[in-house]
């Protein structure tokens, strides 16, 4: 049944995803932000090292559709939008993900909450600002960091659902940060928390880019949420 719905949620998402490039948005804000960053061409100097590496981890694991090169790289580009300085990805991974995340700044901190563990790749890539704690200790990470510039919570997360996520995580935001929720549209069960949470008093703006979906807090602006083709 689960296919049944992922070929329902995609034709739902063909026709209904627009404003490609920034086309018909009236908030200058939002199109400065899917102009030159969702749809932006030119890549950082770190994209090739990270590409290389993805190639020797991808022969021997399966690549989800979130992993792709110009998801994980739009992560990299976004942290540079708010010049994310505390960052905290949930759920497991390869590693790829997180090294994007750690990429923009060498000084800001990544806490990487899984159970399983990836040191030898960081390691290797010489990504010093990663921390990697247990997904049990999400509360105590939480108790430690003033605020929370950019949170990535995938898929594969074990602990808790992603709505209870938002609910714990969403304390810690502020007028900058931004959240991005893995495959939003995997299941009819996930698709309706990530509904529940633009629901929320705090999200402002919202982006659903199908396989991954954005969300901002910005008092400033009047609630907004597109679905973009990308």
């Amino acid at each position: 049944m689960e296919i049944f719905f992922k070929i329902k949620a995609w034709l739902s998402y063909e026709l209904k995803a627009h404003y490609r490039r920034g086309h018909h948005i009236h908030s200058p804000y939002t199109y400065r932000l899917v102009s030159n960053v969702l749809f932006e061409k030119w890549p950082y100097y770190s994209f090739q090292r990270i590409e290389e590496l993805r190639k020797k981890l991808l022969a021997e694991n399966e690549e989800n559709p979130s992993d792709r090169s110009k998801y994980t790289q739009l992560l990299q580009r976004l942290c540079a939008t708010n010049n994310s300085k505390t960052i905290m990805e949930i759920g497991r991974s390869n590693g790829i993900s997180t090294m994007y995340l750690a990429s923009n700044n060498t000084q800001s901190t990544v806490y990487s909450i899984s159970n399983n563990k990836n040191t030898d790749v960081f390691k290797h890539c010489n990504f010093l600002n990663v921390q990697q704690r247990k997904e049990s200790e999400l509360q105590k990470v939480l108790d430690e960091i003033k605020c929370l510039d950019m949170l990535y919570v995938r898929r594969s997360c074990g602990i808790i659902d992603i709505d209870s996520i938002f609910d714990l995580c969403k304390t810690k935001a502020q007028d900058e940060s931004i959240f991005i929720f893995d495959n939003i549209h995997s299941d009819r069960q996930t698709e309706q928390r990530w509904n529940n949470i633009l629901k929320s008093n705090n999200v402002t703006l919202s982006i659903d880019l199908f396989w991954i979906g954005l969300i901002w807090f910005k008092k400033d602006m009047k609630r907004q949420h597109y679905i973009i083709k990308y």
